[in-house]
C-alpha cells in the first residue's frame, strides 16, 4: 500500500493526476469522487462509530471492525 501522506505535493499530483478529488473540510485527496464522498460522510471531523471493547481500537467502517475482530481477537461476526 502506498502511503501518499509522506510524499511532497509533486509526488501526490503525479499519483493522483490532474483529476484528483479533494475534501473541502480537511484537504485530503482521493482518486475517485465516490471515495471523497464516503470520507466526508463517515470520516471527516467525526469520531469512529465502531470501537472494540477488548482493546479500544476504533474504526469508521463496520467491515474494518469485523476484520479487526477476526484477525486480532479470533471473534467472527456476521
Amino acid at each position: 500500500m502506498l502511503r501518499i501522506g509522506r510524499y511532497n505535493n509533486s509526488a501526490k499530483q503525479k499519483y493522483f493526476g490532474e483529476d484528483a478529488f479533494k475534501c473541502t473540510q480537511c484537504g485530503r485527496t482521493y482518486r475517485r469522487k465516490k471515495n471523497v464522498i464516503s470520507h466526508m460522510k463517515y470520516e471527516c471531523n467525526k469520531d469512529p462509530q465502531f470501537v472494540c471493547t477488548i482493546c479500544g481500537k476504533a474504526t469508521y467502517y463496520r467491515s474494518n471492525f469485523k476484520k479487526h475482530m477476526a484477525v486480532t481477537h479470533q471473534i467472527y461476526m456476521t
